[in-house]
């Protein structure tokens, strides 16, 4: 059973102007995978993350960001810790 919780009261902090938050998360660079459903590698990881750059940069323009906010969420990068990873694994990002 739920119980009612107290709300936390909202500050509003004082206005530095348009603020962005861009969250990156989930890349795993340095695996490569080539089946039925799908392909990926360090070639596509780097192409999409000059896709990304480039919608960052317009958007940060045409909302004339003040700041941009970029949260790592984790697993950038492939480490080895599993034995399918490992053999996926076409580049050594651990050591």
């Amino acid at each position: 059973m739920l119980t009612d919780v107290e709300r936390f009261p909202f500050i509003a902090s004082p206005s530095d102007g348009n603020i962005g938050i861009l969250q990156l998360s989930d890349w795993h660079y340095g695996i490569d995978i080539d089946s039925y459903y799908n392909e990926y590698n360090p070639q596509i990881a780097k192409d999409r993350l000059s896709d990304l750059l480039m919608q960052v940069i317009k958007i940060v323009n045409e909302q004339r960001l003040k700041k941009l906010i970029i949260v790592n969420l984790g697993d950038l990068i492939a480490g080895r810790i599993h034995l399918t990873i490992r053999f996926n694994s076409r580049i050594d990002v651990i050591t």
